[in-house]
């Protein structure tokens, strides 16, 4: 008994001997340099410090670029394309112009190349941010509401750094997160702006169909700041981009048939140029220029004199009826039929080619559409093809309309006259199938 309880247990089992034996086992984790101080040896400063010396470097690149910055602005979901702006930066304050005419809060309308002040920010958040904190109607134009609609365009005014040197800025909106570059500006941002609006007037009632491709021909087209083609994979793609002075600049990257651009370029003889020479977009020809056309050709009637009615006599009665039916059902009076480019924009009607007309009850306007396709069957005889698609905006409540729709339809294909073949404001259509059958379409 003496020895059962006098036995001297080993020194390990004791609890000194445990806590010997783990000193020694963590001696070797406590000789090697701490996390903090690996951390410290990567980065010299703190990252508040870090966040306030980008700060101020980034301020200085937006400043430093006295004469401004390009800005190739996306609103929304970029479906509207992009917009061309200037800013030019210093002391806090922003002057901006914009290639849209503007209408203020105040119901001032601002004309292209009118110059706005606000103020800018650089502030600190998780990232750096460029703010425009203060109203500027050319920008916030975007994002301000409008009646029921919280966030008008869901646009950005709030930007994060992703990128700045002397030659560019790239940022990407805080909330809705569409990019926005900017380019140094070498001229006068009134005059800047100015070219762009004049370029964007040239190019967009020039419908482009095709592009040349080292020699071979491959359908494209360019419709509301959008360009239009088929990828390798054979999907449809749609590329917003913006104009510039003298051609246009791409959201991102465009591939066509393995060469990879980001901007077009315009040649002496009109033809948009891109991948050093590899790809043109040429000069559309006279009935690539109707099927494609980028605004509205109207038919010519009157409902009071025959005679001014540029027509058949069997579209004309079609056309009083539909005229009359409309008023006596919808009480409202046809100021307007025609052809070509839907008056609303993709937003709002992504029918594109219609034949269109516009109504008026009281003081509220209405555009009607039913959407059509259009295709040139011959360049050496003016001969087209018009198909019927479907009905486009508002259409199901107009029936009256749908007998005018068939007649254009059904006396297709057409022989196209032309009133002037190098600028043509005027077109007469008359059915292949029976020449008794035709209307005269003009530009306003």
């Amino acid at each position: 008994m003496y020895k059962l309880f006098n036995h001297k247990p080993t020194t390990t089992s004791t609890p000194i001997g445990r806590a010997a034996k783990a000193c020694l086992l963590l001696l070797p984790l406590l000789l090697l340099p701490s996390c903090s101080r690996q951390e410290a040896d990567v980065f010299d400063d703190s990252a508040a410090n870090r966040l306030n010396k980008a700060v101020r470097e980034y301020i200085e690149v937006l400043e430093a670029q006295e004469t401004g910055w390009v800005l190739d602005f996306y609103p929304a979901d970029r479906s509207l394309g992009g917009m061309a702006y200037t800013a030019r930066f210093h002391d806090g304050d922003v002057t901006m112009t914009c290639e849209l005419g503007m209408k203020g809060a105040d119901g001032k309308v601002m004309a292209v190349g009118d110059e706005v002040e606000s103020c800018y920010r650089v502030i600190t958040e998780r990232s750096v941010l460029l703010t425009f904190d203060t109203y500027n109607p050319l920008l916030h134009y975007w994002s301000e509401p409008d009646g029921n609609d919280s966030d008008g365009f869901a646009s950005d005014y709030e930007f994060v750094f992703v990128s700045a040197s002397p030659d560019s800025v790239v940022l990407r909106g805080k909330k809705y997160g569409n990019l926005l570059r900017m380019y140094p500006l070498h001229e006068s941002a009134s005059e800047y702006v100015k070219k762009v609006a004049a370029n964007k007037s040239a190019l967009s009632t020039v419908p482009r169909q095709r592009a040349i491709v080292d020699g071979n021909a491959v359908p494209v087209s360019i419709l509301d700041n959008h360009f239009n083609y088929s990828g390798a994979d054979g999907k449809a793609c749609h590329v917003p981009f913006v104009y510039t002075p003298n051609g246009i600049r791409f959201y991102e990257p465009v591939t066509l048939t393995g060469f990879s651009f980001r901007e077009m370029t315009l040649d002496e003889d009109g033809q948009l140029c891109a991948a050093d020479g590899h790809i043109q977009l040429p000069m559309p020809t006279l009935m690539e220029r109707f099927t494609g056309s980028m605004t509205q050709w109207h038919f010519i009637y009157s409902t009071t004199n025959r005679n001014r009615c540029q027509m058949c006599d069997e579209l004309y009665y079609i056309l009083m009826e539909a005229i009359s039916t409309c008023m006596m059902e919808a009480w409202e009076s046809v100021g307007d039929m025609y052809i070509g480019t839907n008056k609303l924009p993709a937003s709002d009607d992504a029918h594109r080619t219609v034949i269109g007309w516009s109504t008026t009850l009281m003081s509220f306007g209405y555009e009607v559409a039913y959407a059509i396709s259009m295709e040139v069957l011959s360049e050496e005889e003016n001969i087209i093809a018009i198909k019927p698609l479907e009905g486009a905006t508002l259409f199901y409540n107009y029936p009256f309309f749908q007998p005018i729709v068939d007649f254009v339809c059904n006396n297709s294909p057409y022989v196209l006259t032309f009133n002037n073949t190098n600028n043509p404001t005027q077109v007469t259509l008359r059915s292949q199938k029976d020449e008794e059958q035709w209307f005269t379409l003009r530009l306003r």
